[in-house]
């Protein structure tokens, strides 16, 4: 036997394997193809009055992700150009930028830096959006429920 003998042997043994182990491969990508996914909505947020379209910059982005398992869900809010170091009231609601919020669900407020940037966060232990309703994330003008910027909820594709 020469010194290539194994190295041959070793790599004849590779090739063999190698259809058997992708098709062993295959058949678990088809059962955890079957298991319920992580899914993810988001939202664009714009000012609700004209006004405040016309002459700011006011805009936000909210995205919510549900575990697959047991479906918990948590929202991210992030809001530019707002009033600097100002504390903003926020919620996910079942009317279009209005009535009321969804039960379930806590909301962190969202504060300002001094640039007019702010981010908050909320959590809900169950969040499931049916195919005909329609779910709004609305953030408030300070002190007051007038709201500031509303978006609707959609499916992240």
């Amino acid at each position: 036997m020469t010194k290539r003998s194994p190295l041959l042997l070793a790599g004849l043994a590779l090739a063999a394997a190698g259809p058997a182990g992708a098709v062993a491969h295959e058949s678990g990508a088809t059962a955890t193809a079957s298991r319920a996914k992580t899914k993810v909505f988001v939202a664009t947020l714009k000012p609700v009055r004209a006004d405040i379209g016309n002459y700011s910059a006011t805009a936000g982005r909210a995205r919510i992700h549900t575990n697959a398992r047991n479906r918990r869900a948590r929202a991210t809010l992030r809001a530019t150009a707002l009033f600097p170091r100002r504390t903003y009231r926020w919620a996910i609601t079942a009317r279009r930028c209005g009535g009321p919020r969804l039960a379930g669900w806590t909301f962190k407020r969202l504060r300002a830096d001094r640039r007019g940037r702010g981010r908050a966060t909320g959590s809900a232990r169950r969040f499931v959006l049916p195919r005909r309703a329609r779910r709004y994330v609305v953030l408030f003008q300070p002190g007051t429920r007038q709201p500031l910027i509303c978006g609707r909820i959609k499916r992240k594709a």
